[in-house]
């Protein structure tokens, strides 16, 4: 686990960060079918999340920031700075729930706190990739915050 970088942007507000990746792209100069090929993202689907069209899932949010340079990571203020970047949806899921369970909440609790069903938390767990909002949200009730960051500014 490292500390937090500075130029984080928050993705509590999907479209700053969707539009950092699309101004990396600008500026990579990188063409849509190399990006696709590349993310395995079709680029009228992240113009749709430009554009507030449309939500991406955790998985393709992180795919195509990777394509582009950028990581995911969930991370907390603690002592030291609790981290983890999103390589894994089976680790960060895991990191949550311990979390869950170190706080003594119930799925009930969390599902009160989060708005998030508790049948959608253990589709997560499962393996199904959640929506950008909904795993913002449920991180956010147990303390965490994703953030989207260039990789070259991850600590190593």
């Amino acid at each position: 686990m490292t500390a937090p970088a500075t130029t984080e942007i928050s993705l509590t507000n999907q479209r700053p960060a969707i539009a950092a990746l699309f101004e990396a792209r600008r500026r990579i100069g990188i063409r849509n079918d190399e990006l696709r090929a590349r993310s395995g993202v079709a680029i009228n689907s992240a113009q749709y999340w430009l554009a507030g069209r449309s939500a991406p899932t955790m998985g393709n949010l992180v795919a195509f920031a990777r394509a582009l340079g950028f990581e995911v990571v969930l991370h907390r203020e603690c002592a030291p700075a609790c981290e983890m970047a999103f390589n894994e949806q089976s680790d960060v899921m895991a990191m949550l729930l311990a979390e869950r369970k170190r706080l003594g909440m119930s799925f009930l609790d969390l599902e009160a706190r989060s708005g998030i069903s508790v049948n959608a938390m253990f589709a997560w767990r499962a393996g199904a990739s959640p929506q950008l909002a909904n795993l913002v949200a449920f991180a956010g009730a147990l303390g965490f915050e994703v953030v989207l960051r260039p990789i070259s500014e991850a600590a190593p």
